[in-house]
């Protein structure tokens, strides 16, 4: 009588072998290897510029790779494939910015990918509502199909994104820095949404830089670094301090030493100020403390900084800048004031894509009548580019080729060459490389040590934890908790719920 034989194992979702891209005679990718199963939350990680960007663009279809093999569910892909293609077999991409129409309803969102069942009278409403709701409901989500996506909150708009994505029948989704902009139990939110998808056997591949996330939530994780295959390791058993070494290449130094609270005349004081989204609310920053506000992604600590620079218009309440009444009007003001900005989005609002790192260094010189002496400020350009360790050390590259944290180095650059009274940070390190990361903490915390004060706006509790002095932490708007001495994740985000 024959044996028999067990079923041969289904092969990977998604497997890459040997995966290769170069850019004028670099390797962007080296021979990566990396592979999802099914049912599995699989982290991307490395520092900005690593390759992880390359190696999604490859799989959207936006480029195609010089070299390997790339197969879903067992079956090779066509080298010269194309993003259509890709969506037919079921590869779905949830950028950071989520891709949503904020004018239309949930149920509109939904449709776009879903498609709109019609009739002889055009669009049958009644079941595009319908259909919204079950595709809701599959993921336990509880959001009205009516409901305008603006009206959201951003945890609300990415649940919308994955429900979206899962309308195309997708077997593997792609996330790119999905929970750049979420506070930590919004980013729980949308996690426990993707584990909601194992019993249908979708995969996740999720880019990420925060690494307590990946640790909690993801099944495996797979490093790369210059281009190449670090590791590919389950998380099960594996600390940050280990993640971090894989990551950078040695382990973790210290974190920048925080400061005991200042005594003396405050530099900022707020005193029932308020704004759109904000207040009435009152604190103080001393010279050369770093207080963070804080709270959920709709807590108003974005639009609080804004105001005080004058980019939103406030509702009232008294503002002092060392011990001097401030009345926020424009930014101009708030520069002359001795105010810098670093905004929370980089791209639109800090740094001018199409000029290069050394025009952006200096967009605004004070010359008069007097030509721009170009190699003097190519020498000062590159100074600053190597104190903070900007690279490529390009100074007259487009700075759009600059990684993320890179291009966020140069715009602290800039702006602490202005050795600004106070400095206004909104999420100054979303989206930015652990290694990149402890070097901007490093570097606000050697201006502090010059006098600046910080009020840093920021969504990111284990930034908060790890660098400010003090946290505001606000609940719609008002101050929950102010937290002093040992700040800590746990803290911040009990205060951010109201307790």
């Amino acid at each position: 009588m024959a044996a028999s034989t067990a079923p041969a194992p289904a092969p990977p979702l998604l497997e890459i072998r040997g995966l290769r891209k170069v850019y004028g005679g670099t390797a962007a990718l080296a021979d990566v290897d990396l592979t999802v199963h099914h049912g599995e939350i699989h982290a991307l990680l490395g520092e900005n510029g690593a390759g992880k960007s390359t190696l999604v663009r490859i799989l959207a279809a936006v480029e195609h790779e010089d070299a390997g093999v790339i197969s879903l569910g067992g079956e090779p892909l066509p080298a010269r494939r194309t993003t259509r293609a890709m969506s037919e077999r079921g590869v779905v991409f949830i950028h950071q910015d989520l891709g949503l129409v904020p004018s239309m309803s949930v149920a509109e969102n939904i449709a776009q990918y879903a498609g709109y069942p019609t009739g002889r009278l055009g669009i049958r409403w009644p079941d595009t509502r319908r259909r919204a709701r079950a595709a809701l409901a599959r993921l336990d989500i509880e959001l009205a199909p009516d409901q305008p996506v603006a009206e959201l909150s951003i945890a609300e708009q990415a649940m919308v994104a994955v429900v979206r994505a899962l309308a195309r029948d997708a077997r593997l989704i792609v996330l790119d820095e999905p929970t750049a902009s979420l506070a930590a139990a919004e980013a729980n939110r949308l996690f426990a949404a993707l584990r909601a998808l194992r019993t249908s056997g979708v995969g996740c591949l999720v880019v990420s830089h925060r690494l307590d996330e990946v640790l909690a939530h993801c099944d495996r994780v797979t490093v790369l670094r210059n281009g190449t295959l670090i590791d590919t390791r389950p998380t099960t058993g594996l600390t940050a301090r280990a993640l971090v070494t894989m990551i950078v290449g040695h382990a973790p130094g210290p974190l920048p030493g925080k400061r005991g609270l200042p005594g003396g005349r405050p530099r900022l004081r707020l005193d029932g100020f308020s704004g759109p989204g904000f207040g009435p609310l009152s604190l103080q920053v001393a010279r050369g403390e770093i207080v963070a506000v804080t709270g959920f992604a709709d807590a108003g600590h974005l639009a609080l900084v804004d105001a005080l620079y004058g980019a939103r218009t406030a509702h009232g309440g008294v503002v002092e800048l060392d011990g001097a009444p401030y009345l926020p009007s424009t930014p101009a003001h708030a520069i002359a004031q001795g105010i810098q900005q670093v905004p929370s989005d980089r791209e639109a609002l800090g740094l001018a894509g199409t000029l290069s790192a050394r025009e952006n260094l200096f967009l605004n010189p004070r010359r008069g009548l007097t030509p721009i002496d170009l190699r003097r400020e190519r020498r000062a350009a590159a100074r600053l580019m190597e104190e903070f360790d900007v690279r490529p050390r390009r100074c007259d590259a487009q700075v759009s080729i600059f990684s993320g944290g890179n291009a966020q180095k140069l715009l602290l650059a800039r702006t602490l060459a202005a050795r600004p009274r106070l400095l206004l940070l909104a999420e100054p390190t979303a989206g930015v490389d652990v290694g990149a990361r402890a070097a901007i903490y490093a570097k606000v915390r050697e201006a502090c040590g010059d006098g600046t004060s910080v009020l840093m706006a920021s969504s990111d509790f284990n930034e908060v934890a790890e660098i400010a002095d003090r946290a505001v932490v606000l609940h719609r708007g008002r101050v929950s908790k102010v937290l002093e001495g040992d700040v800590t994740v746990a803290s911040v985000t009990g205060a951010a719920h109201g307790s």
